[in-house]
């Protein structure tokens, strides 16, 4: 948890010293992130838990739920952001892609772990 409020800090620190200017308040950011980070927190475990046990019909809800709180804070600054330069709706969109690309990568790994160590496992006996 401590890499997660430090990863934010870090990030509220880049948002209010190029954004501060255009409307956006780091504080509410910071708000913002931290707001979401439980709700990404559970919904991504939650998409795992569907993929791993192929719940096919929950996975798109998880992932909703896990693209919808990941998104939050960025939505927020396109919200708050007023007269903003294009260059940071390219910056924003760029990074946006970018570490939704790490995230699928890092879910696909979790699921790909996790349905080593099932396949890996014997099989239990059946109750007699």
């Amino acid at each position: 948890m401590a890499l997660v409020v430090w990863w934010s800090l870090l990030r509220t620190a880049v948002v209010g010293a190029m954004l501060a200017r255009y409307g956006v308040h780091p504080l509410a950011y910071f708000v913002v992130d931290m707001a979401s980070c439980v709700p990404y927190a559970r919904a991504s475990a939650r998409l795992v838990e569907d993929l791993v046990d192929r719940e096919h019909h929950n996975v798109w809800r998880s992932a909703g739920a896990t693209a919808l709180a990941y998104a939050a804070p960025d939505v927020y600054l396109l919200l708050a952001g007023r007269h903003m330069p294009r260059i940071a709706y390219v910056i924003l969109g760029g990074m946006l892609l970018l570490l939704s690309l790490v995230t699928m990568w890092s879910i696909r790994r979790q699921v790909s772990t996790a349905l080593a160590r099932r396949e890996s496992q014997p099989a239990s006996e059946p109750a007699a």
